[in-house]
C-alpha cells in the first residue's frame, strides 16, 4: 500500500512538472516519458490562433515634423522633441507610436533613429460603427534635459530614418537651449522662431515665465509687434526680444516675464486667462476689388507648459 502511494505521488509530481513547462493552454498535453506521441493538435491550435490575429503592417516613415514641447508632467529643465509622421493614417486601423532609438554618442551627439510604426487592421463586422474614420496622427516623443545636454557637451542632434540624416546644431544660452537645423530633408522643424525663423528655442529655469497665445492667428499674420505692445501695456517684459516659440508646434505662442505674478495668479481652472485683443489686416475682395480688412484676434495667457 505504501509503495503504491509513493508511486502515485511520484507520477503526480512528474505530471505537474511536464504541464508547467509551457503556460499556453494548447501546449498543456501530458506526454509520457519515452513516448513517440506527437502533439499535432497543439500545433494545429497554434496555427489557427496565428491565422485569427489581425494582420499588421510595418510602415516606414519618410518625412517627420519636429517641434519642441513642454508638458505639465515634465521638470522645468526638461523638454520634448515631438516627432510627427507626415504619413497620416485613416480607416479601420489602430496605429502604434513611432518606433525609435536614442543614443548618446561620444558625449557630442544625440542620435535619434526612426524605425517605423505599425498599423493593425481592426477585425469587425460593422466598420461603419466600430471604426473611427478620422485621421490618426503617428507621433513619438523624445524627452531631454537641457542642463544635462549642456553638461555632456552635446553639440548636435542627428535624426535618421534609415535613408536620410538631418542634423540640428545645439547651442546654449543662460536660460534657454536652441536647436538650429543644418538640413531638413526628412526631419522638418515646425515652429521655427528667431529673427530669421531658422531655429527652435526652449526657455528653462526662468521664474514667472508666461506664455501668450493667439490661437486664431494664421501663419501669414504678423502679430509680434502688436503682441509686444499688448504685453508692455500689461507690464509684461519680453524674453529673447519677444520672439515666440511655438511650444505646441502649431499656434503662435510668445513668452514674457510676468514679474509681478499678476496674470499667473489669475489663471482659471483650465489654465488660462484672457489678456486682451489685437487686430491684424487680412486681404479682402469686395466691390472695389482687393483691399484689406481688420480682423480681431483674442490673446490668452497661460503657463509655459499649457497648450490651448
Amino acid at each position: 500500500m505504501f509503495k503504491n502511494l509513493l508511486l502515485f505521488t511520484f507520477c503526480l509530481m512528474l505530471s505537474s512538472s511536464l504541464w508547467a513547462q509551457n503556460d499556453n493552454i494548447e501546449s498543456q498535453i501530458f506526454v509520457p516519458p519515452g513516448s513517440t506521441y506527437e502533439a499535432t493538435a497543439s500545433e494545429t491550435i497554434k496555427r489557427q490562433k496565428s491565422a485569427s490575429l489581425p494582420p499588421r503592417q510595418s510602415i516606414d516613415v519618410n518625412e517627420v515634423s519636429v517641434s519642441i514641447v513642454h508638458y505639465h508632467y515634465m521638470e522645468p529643465d526638461q523638454f520634448g522633441l515631438l516627432m510627427r509622421a507626415a504619413d497620416i493614417t485613416s480607416g479601420c486601423f489602430t496605429v502604434s507610436p513611432l518606433e525609435y532609438d536614442v543614443k548618446f554618442i561620444a558625449d557630442q551627439f544625440v542620435d535619434v533613429k526612426i524605425k517605423s510604426f505599425r498599423r493593425t487592421i481592426k477585425k469587425t463586422q460593422n466598420p461603419q460603427f466600430d471604426c473611427d474614420q478620422k485621421s490618426q496622427a503617428v507621433t513619438g516623443l523624445v524627452v531631454l534635459n537641457a542642463k544635462d545636454l549642456q553638461k555632456r557637451g552635446i553639440q548636435q542632434i542627428r535624426f535618421e530614418n534609415g535613408k536620410t540624416r538631418d542634423v540640428y546644431k545645439v547651442s546654449y544660452q543662460k536660460n534657454s537651449i536652441t536647436l538650429t537645423p543644418e538640413s531638413m530633408v526628412a526631419f522638418k522643424a515646425n515652429g521655427l522662431t528667431g529673427p530669421d525663423k531658422d531655429r527652435l528655442v526652449y526657455f528653462h529655469s526662468v521664474k514667472n515665465l508666461i506664455a501668450l497665445h493667439v490661437p486664431m492667428a494664421k501663419n501669414s499674420d504678423d502679430v509680434l509687434p502688436q503682441i509686444n505692445t499688448l504685453a508692455a501695456r500689461n507690464s509684461l517684459r519680453p524674453v529673447n526680444n519677444g520672439e515666440g516659440v511655438k511650444n505646441d508646434g502649431d499656434n503662435h505662442v510668445y513668452f514674457f516675464l510676468d514679474t509681478r505674478g499678476r496674470f499667473l495668479s489669475q489663471l482659471n481652472e483650465d489654465g488660462y486667462t484672457p489678456l486682451g485683443e489685437i487686430r491684424v489686416s487680412r486681404p479682402f475682395i469686395g466691390q472695389q476689388g482687393l483691399s484689406s480688412m481688420p480682423v480681431p484676434l483674442k490673446v490668452f495667457a497661460t503657463r509655459p507648459e499649457t497648450t490651448l
